[in-house]
């Protein structure tokens, strides 16, 4: 699900734990891209909730609490049976996933790996937050990258 209206807190962190003190809500898989959290609910039950809490106040503002696109908001037992180790590594899954789903150009079969560094999900995962890893992408050229894909 998406959540926006939270920028009002002193710390983006506020929110999620709003929710669980209002809500008795952990969200799960968080990540912040601009002004949108994007997380997922334990439960069906618990999603139901968040959504039901749309327009609750926090932090002066209104929260806008909606389903994200091409996306379930709950993860109940979603990483069961698929050899994952951590909940981080089933994050950084769905993320790059979700990246390359977004990337695929399923007309002509290609994958567009242009100006990484930009990409706003790759920057609000925090993909490029190490020094090394900024200084190796700044340092290229941009390059334009078309590459055959085939997404399952």
């Amino acid at each position: 699900m998406q959540i926006r209206g939270w920028d009002g807190a002193d710390n983006r962190n506020d929110v999620i734990a709003f929710l669980l003190r209002k809500f008795g809500i952990q969200v799960r898989n968080q990540r912040f891209s601009g002004q949108i959290l994007f997380c997922s609910a334990p439960s069906p039950t618990a999603y139901q909730t968040l959504l039901n809490a749309n327009g609750v106040r926090f932090a002066g503002k209104s929260l806008q609490i909606q389903p994200s696109q091409n996306r379930s908001g709950y993860t109940g037992s979603q990483n069961q049976g698929t050899g994952f180790q951590s909940q981080h590594t089933q994050t950084t899954y769905e993320i790059l996933k979700g990246f390359l789903s977004r990337r695929y150009n399923a007309e002509i079969g290609l994958l567009d790996l242009s100006n990484l560094a930009a990409d706003e999900t790759l920057l609000g995962s925090g993909f490029f937050n190490s020094p090394t890893t900024q200084a190796k992408v700044q340092s290229q050229p941009e390059i334009h990258l078309m590459i055959s894909y085939s997404l399952r």
